[in-house]
């Protein structure tokens, strides 16, 4: 379980460069992001706008997925190409759209492998319906395709290039570490050897070899097909995955730039490099979990204090509340130093204002020396008086003040009068 902790910090400018970073597959679970469905009225209805859009142009219901009583046997489903690429499309397009509208606007995108895809849509590079009807086709062909693996191995791009043969592709450069790509009897092969040499490798959840040569079948049928939609220039500036560099916008439009995009190398690391020699930036991973900001955190990681990494989904693995998650991120967000529309955010809410301490409350315990229940007994036992130090008075003697009583006649209205009651109603008399 992840601790909800309180954050603060003093923040006197504001942030010059917001990036959305825009996750892969793999990290998808059936109901993510519910709680932040069930309770966001703005996020309920994009994603219903979603499930409505991919129902009506495929023949694919990610519905069943996002209801909290579907068919457990679902899970088993939801590593499929065709499943799980409109889950991720659904749940990253709708998060970022939300996040436009309370004002956390993109000065650049990046995605990771499949998230460029989602990065291209929010840059207005697709539609969205166009969008969907290429990833639709693009996983029919994929499924269509031999079964293939990938595997994460902690080597450089420079340290792998002495393994690799013609049947096995570097598919993610990730800088540190890589994913490597290949049939399933080439990736358990180097998998073994990687073991004999102490190296901890994993297996991806993917069943396909994407980034790879595997890929290679589908190109011309592929090409086909993105020939007949509409490609733009990006609105938003946007790093590519096949150079690793910003995009060049006479390059995007051309459906060639996409076949490159699934047979070869993800150059993540090149891209996420351009992004950090910003120092004033916040990354926002656009996703499920923190898989790439923890990557990208590793490169981060002592040279500078500057640089923001925030998601807003959880991993499967944790159990706090998805609303919870989500606001305390975005309250850490807001603390960075980026401006949040919070009248946009209520907008469809009725609040009331409150008054609030000028400090953070802080976890820091006050205890007191000694048996607190013996030191309750023992100060109930004894009278209070009033103790003097250096002439100063902790207690004070006063007029006891009571509710103006009724006893007075009418006649007294516009008289002064001191009233003396006691407790044995001498006074009252």
């Amino acid at each position: 379980k992840e601790v909800i902790k309180n954050h603060t910090n003093s923040s006197n400018t504001e942030r010059n460069s917001i990036v959305f970073m825009f996750s892969g597959l793999g990290s998808e679970y059936q109901r993510m992001g519910y709680g932040l469905y069930e309770n966001n009225c703005f996020f309920k209805n994009k994603i219903d706008l979603c499930i409505q859009k991919i129902k009506e142009i495929t023949d694919v219901d990610i519905e069943p997925y996002f209801v909290p009583d579907s068919d457990k046997s679902l899970k088993y489903d939801i590593n499929k190409i065709r499943v799980n690429q409109f889950l991720v499309l659904a749940i990253e397009y709708s998060l970022a759209c939300y996040l436009q509208y309370i004002g956390i606007m993109p000065t650049a995108v990046i995605g990771y492998s499949f998230g460029e895809y989602v990065a291209a849509c929010i840059s207005d590079v697709f539609k969205f319906e166009d969008l969907v009807k290429i990833l639709n086709k693009r996983g029919e062909l994929i499924e269509g395709l031999p079964e293939g693996r990938m595997l994460s191995v902690p080597l450089t791009k420079n340290q792998l290039l002495s393994y690799l043969h013609s049947e096995l592709s570097i598919a993610i450069d990730n800088g540190e570490s890589c994913i490597v790509s290949g049939s399933i009897e080439v990736i358990s092969s180097f998998h073994d050897k990687m073991k004999n040499r102490k190296l901890i490798c994993f297996e991806l959840s993917s069943k396909r070899a994407f980034h790879s040569k595997m890929m290679e079948p589908i190109d011309e049928e592929l090409k086909k097909y993105l020939d007949t939609i509409k490609i733009n220039a990006p609105k938003i500036p946007y790093i590519s995955n096949v150079t690793g560099n910003w995009v060049d916008n006479s390059e995007i439009v051309k459906s060639e730039y996409w076949i490159n995009h699934l047979k070869g190398t993800v150059q993540f690391s090149n891209g996420i490099d351009k992004v950090l020699k910003d120092l004033n930036t916040v990354i926002l991973e656009i996703g499920v979990g923190t898989d790439i900001s923890s990557m990208v955190k590793r490169k981060v990681d002592g040279k500078t204090n500057s640089i923001q990494l925030i998601n807003f989904i959880r991993s499967e693995k944790l159990s706090i509340p998805d609303e919870k998650y989500f606001l305390n991120k975005l309250g850490q967000l807001w603390l960075s130093g980026v401006n949040i529309d919070w009248e946009q955010y209520y907008k469809n809410e009725n609040h009331y204002l409150l008054p609030l301490p000028t400090y953070p409350y802080e976890y820091k315990d006050h205890w007191i020396d000694g048996d607190p229940y013996s030191i309750i007994s023992r100060s109930s036992s004894s009278n209070f008086h009033c103790r003097s130090n250096e002439n100063i008075n902790i207690y004070v003697p006063s007029w006891k003040k009571v509710t103006l009583c009724n006893y007075l006649p009418q006649f007294y209205d516009d008289l002064c009068v001191l009233i003396f009651l006691d407790k044995f109603n001498l006074g009252k008399e």
